[in-house]
């Protein structure tokens, strides 16, 4: 098949354009419109005068008239705006592209087309409004008809020129295809006749060449187009000449049909049927999907060619090869591809799509969005999608057969033919529609027999196998979504697993077990029928015989519970436990609600509880029934069945913070003296598996305060094996504080953003296995296959190091030898290698030194006022904090410990304390000297400034916050007391340095940070001080920690090799 270059089908449409008729009517058209206008404002002026004579003496007699000369106003008016010429046109609504002018070839074939069918549209809009209005009183002066006649007769002519045009474009670009466009040579049509005589002439020379073609293609073996078309693996024929909705967009000629049927045959062309009856979608449909009707959709055609690029095909290609092989064949038999000898510029992959029919959906939905539209605006009631309607007969609407033959007659008019052993034209009580069962009887949704059988196949021989792949689960999971509407939110609170295990894996096929998550929510599926949850087509009111109110704090739960029989309030409240309180304040509430069913169990058990929280995120993933992150989610699923076991239906509401109080201040309550054990222990007790008690003396394992805070790790069988003498107040006293002490010297406190956090982590996975493993004292083995569970499922080796060190130092505070600890295994040692091997350890990307230039530009800048001269003490603060970190070599950390209270300033220099340094393990403190200088970013009289601006003495720090959106409107704001946090230190240094050297804040902090400013001052000194003296200043422990912040010169390195004698 042959193919037009944008450069000649402009050409063509060009000298369409600059044809003697089109400027013959253009040159008309100018000429009425002035004498139309006037025509309409005699017309209107004479009307109004009428109008106001019938007022005077209007009787009954006249109300028809009256009637008939309101309905002339109202037509005349579009007509005055349809005539008025739109000012974007040129020469009559086209531009022109004439030989050796300005470049018009640019334009695109979907511009030029829209614009013969909006002239088009013009043309048969106005002459049809223009005919309705003509109907005028008889009155009307003789000058004005002779005027609206002849404006008449003109656009009669046009209307008539511009169809022969759009024949032309529409026989070149769509309704025969580019084989006859080649064939259909000459000058514009003038003549219908001449045009069927050319027309016939190009239709007979491609019939010629497509009995060629078949022919050749007969003799070819095997026959592609004789069967349907089965590829590998049975997953049908291929979708594209299957889908119905296809045939609107597959403009050719009824020729093509026998070459383009490759996969399997299919139904006789309905081609153009739209296209035929376009008259009707006028009436209502918008000018966009007219004119898709008229040309069909147009492509984007390519600018620019697309850079060089060699990929190779997908898996999907290669699974399916026979398939891609006969697809290849066809489109090279048919003429839609051909062999290329030469080398090419782009070989895009193959792939297969299966059921995959790209985005003629898209627009076959907006077509029929117009008669879904069309009829809704005629009071019908219908669910539309695709080519799928359903009707739904309103109480007080159209009577029943009306209505049925209103929407036939429509789709007749439409040109869409309806398949009879589809549909149902019936009126019908029980119906299933989109694979959706429809009972109006009982008023519910509910899943067809037939389609859960499927499913229930699929999990079967899921289950049965035990090994499946990422693809299968997907499609259980969206066949499990497809239930959505009749089962409710229960589907997404039992497919959120088969979610988590399919983004885990990065290829669809790889062959995987069923884990144990998995297994469990299609066993789910297995066990329920698909009658045990129906969701209602209308709204339920429910009656409610109880609200709860529940609430979450930092330490513990709060819940009341408030019944509608006025039976007295209950009120419960409970602790967190320690893993609970480092989560989020979502899964905080969220195991207050679970803790609140539980503890008023014996109160609302099978009754319909309205469960109010101030928690927007907590109601969310409860309105929706899953979530997104994997505790919270395992959170929703315990919920649900421990409303299940009470036999209750729960609604969450939100209330503002305000309407919550009880409950907040029962979560709000802490009580030091609540002594309670860890149901680990109860269930471990209770257990079969148990060999002898973890616990010695379990009651001297509780002696103090920090055994149940600490989660556990007190409680361990050494702490236990420490026998005093009960009688012994001082033994006592002197076990329990060496306890403490011994877990506050070991830094218990550093741990508690990271190490606590997983060791947290850990514990619970160990309670989840079946039977629980011990967390502490834990086996080798069970440490390792931990680790191997994190290594599957983290991205960086860091995941896994952080559990190891938080195992082993919890194992450490609690006494557990150093060659008994887990981590030491070489069991363990293999898993921890064997990780590091599989993610690396990556490249650290240090930021780069400080130089002096930069440094001593921004402090100036910052030092010296704002951008409008005024005195800021916070930018002042600024310029403080970064010239003191950098003469220092301070870390963040360090620069926080600076007081005014340990500040000592001198003509010559400065000193300050630093109590608690992060390498200063015996807690001796460090002090700084820093030298008095003459330059602008000198520390010592940056600090003088800054004391006596901001009036700071005491116990207060140096470098205190301020409120940023007021230092924005007023530079003068006060500092607040508290210390900068890190990252407004890290982004105002950034935004002193970029606006001091003229760059932007993106540039500046690609190259620095907060521990440039060390590694800056520290690669100075370096080069003035003897090795002792750097090491003591900057406060380093070892000489490979202090070489790490030292950046050498160019000549420094090149110095190396200068002296080697090349």
């Amino acid at each position: 098949m042959d193919h037009f270059s944008d450069d000649e089908l402009v050409s063509k449409i060009t000298r369409i354009k600059s044809s003697d008729e089109y400027a013959s009517y253009t040159a008309k058209l100018d000429e009425i419109a002035p004498d139309l206008t006037q025509a309409d404002r005699n017309l209107q002026s004479h009307l109004s005068a009428l109008l106001d004579e019938q007022r005077k003496r209007r009787t009954a007699d006249d109300d028809g008239k009256l009637d008939a000369i309101l309905k002339t106003v109202g037509a005349s008016a579009p007509v005055k705006r349809k005539l008025q010429r739109p000012t974007s046109w040129t020469s009559g609504g086209f531009v022109h592209s004439k030989a050796g002018g300005s470049k018009q070839e640019d334009l695109s074939c979907k511009r030029q087309f829209e614009q013969v069918d909006k002239a088009d549209n013009f043309f048969f809009d106005a002459k049809s409004e223009l005919e309705a209005t003509l109907e005028v009183p008889e009155s009307i002066s003789e000058d004005n008809l002779k005027k609206l006649k002849k404006a008449k007769a003109a656009l009669d002519e046009g209307m008539s020129w511009a169809e022969d045009q759009a024949q032309l474009i529409g026989i070149a670009f769509i309704k025969y295809g580019w084989p006859t466009a080649t064939e259909f040579e000459g000058e514009p049509v003038v003549a219908t006749e001449e045009a069927e005589k050319k027309l016939k002439k190009a239709r007979k020379v491609v019939a010629e060449r497509l009995a060629k073609i078949e022919k050749d293609r007969n003799a070819k073996k095997p026959k592609i187009g004789d069967k349907p078309f089965v590829p590998k693996g049975g997953r049908g024929a291929y979708p594209y000449a299957q889908q119905p909705q296809q045939q609107e967009f597959l403009d050719c000629p009824s020729e093509f049909d026998e070459a383009a049927a490759v996969q399997t045959p299919v139904s006789p062309r309905i081609t153009g049927r739209l296209r035929q009856r376009v008259g009707f979608w006028r009436t209502f449909a918008s000018s966009l999907v007219v004119s898709w009707i008229i040309f069909g959709v147009p492509l984007t055609w390519i600018s620019a060619p697309p850079p060089a690029r060699f990929s190779a095909n997908s898996p999907s290609a290669v699974a399916e090869a026979e398939f891609v092989s006969a697809a290849v064949a066809a489109l090279v038999e048919s003429g839609a591809a051909e062999e290329w000898l030469s080398q090419p510029a782009v070989v895009s992959p193959l792939a297969v799509a299966y059921r995959d029919t790209g985005p003629a959906p898209f627009f076959f939905t907006k077509i029929t969005n117009e008669l879904a539209a069309r009829w809704r605006s005629q009071g019908a009631g219908l669910l539309h999608y695709l080519d799928d309607f359903l009707f739904i007969q309103r109480p007080l609407g159209r009577p029943f057969a009306a209505e049925q033959a209103a929407v036939l007659q429509d789709v007749a008019d439409s040109g869409f033919l309806i398949n009879q052993e589809k549909s149902v034209l019936g009126f019908q009580r029980l119906i299933e529609f989109l694979g959706i069962g429809i009972d109006s009887t009982r008023g519910v949704f509910f899943v067809p027999q037939k389609k859960w059988d499927s499913f229930q196949a699929r999990l079967a021989h899921t289950l049965g196998r035990q090994r499946t792949s990422p693809r299968e689960l997907s499609r259980l999971a969206g066949k499990i979504q497809s239930f959505s509407v009749a089962l409710g939110k229960v589907c997404k609170m039992f497919s959120r697993e088969l979610h988590f295990e399919v983004e885990r894996h990065s290829s669809w096929d790889i062959v995987i077990p069923l884990s144990e998550e998995v297994a469990g929510e299609l066993q789910f599926w297995q066990s329920v029928g698909r009658r045990q949850f129906e969701a209602p087509i209308w709204p339920v009111f429910v009656a409610f015989q109880n609200r709860i109110w529940t609430d979450a704090g930092g330490t513990g739960w709060g819940a009341v519970l408030e019944a509608v029989d006025g039976r007295p309030k209950q009120e419960a409240r409970g602790h967190l436990s320690l893993a609970e309180r480092e989560e989020s304040s979502t899964l905080r509430e969220m195991v207050g609600y679970l803790q609140a069913l539980r503890s008023f169990s014996g109160f609302v058990q099978g009754t319909t509880i309205k469960l109010y929280t101030d928690s927007q995120a907590g109601w969310q993933i409860l309105e929706k029934g899953c979530s997104s992150k994997h505790h919270l989610h395992r959170l929703v699923v315990d919920i649900f069945w421990e409303c299940t076991r009470l036999g209750v239906s729960l609604y969450p509401v939100w209330v503002p913070r305000e309407l919550n109080a009880q409950s907040d201040y029962l979560a709000s309550i802490f009580d030091g003296d609540d002594w309670r054990l860890n149901p680990y222990w109860f269930r471990l007790v209770a257990g079969e598996q148990l060999v002898q008690p973890p616990v010695r003396h379990g009651w001297k394992a509780f002696g103090g305060s920090q055994a149940v805070l600490c989660g556990g790790y007190l409680q361990s069988t050494f702490w236990g094996q420490l026998e005093v003498s009960p009688r012994d107040p001082l033994e006592q006293e002197l076990l329990r504080s060496m306890k403490e002490d011994m877990v506050s010297t070991r830094a218990l406190g550093s741990w508690s953003s990271s190490y606590l956090g997983a060791f947290g982590r850990f514990a619970r996975w160990c309670a989840d296995r079946q039977p629980p493993r011990e967390s502490c004292p834990a086996s080798a083995l069970t440490v390792a296959l931990y680790l191997r569970f994190l290594t599957d499922r983290a991205d960086s080796f860091s995941v896994v190091k952080t559990a190891s060190g938080a195992i082993f130092a919890v194992h450490d505070v609690a006494l557990v030898p150093r060659d008994l600890n887990p981590t030491k295994a070489e069991l363990c040692k293999a898993v921890r290698e064997q990780a590091k091997r599989k993610f690396g350890l990556g490249v650290r990307k240090r930021k780069a030194a400080m130089p002096v230039e930069l440094l001593a530009a921004g402090v100036r800048m910052y030092a010296s006022g704002d951008s409008k001269g005024r005195f800021s003490l916070f930018r002042l603060t600024v310029a403080c904090m970064a010239a003191v970190m950098w003469v220092g070599c301070l870390r963040y950390s360090d620069m926080q410990m600076v007081w005014v209270g340990a500040l000592r300033i001198y003509p010559t220099h400065m000193v300050f304390l630093l109590c608690n340094r992060k390498n200063d393990v015996y807690r001796e403190g460090d002090v700084v000297y820093c030298a008095r200088g003459g330059k602008w970013f000198c520390p010592c009289e940056l600090s003088e400034r800054l004391i006596a601006a901001g009036g700071l003495s005491g116990a207060v720090n140096l470098f205190q916050s301020w409120d940023g959106r007021k230092a924005v409107r007023d530079p003068q704001v006060p500092l607040s007391g508290r210390h900068i946090e890190y990252h407004a230190c890290r982004r105002e240094i950034i935004r002193m340095v970029a606006e001091g050297a003229g760059r932007t804040e993106q540039e500046v902090q690609a190259a620095f940070g907060t521990q440039s400013m060390r590694s800056g001052g520290a690669t100075v000194v370096a080069r003035k001080l003897s090795f002792e003296e750097f090491m003591r200043h900057g406060h380093w422990v070892t000489p490979a920690a202090a070489m790490r912040y030292v950046e050498p010169s160019t000549e420094e390195r090149v110095a190396v090799t200068a002296g080697a004698g090349h």
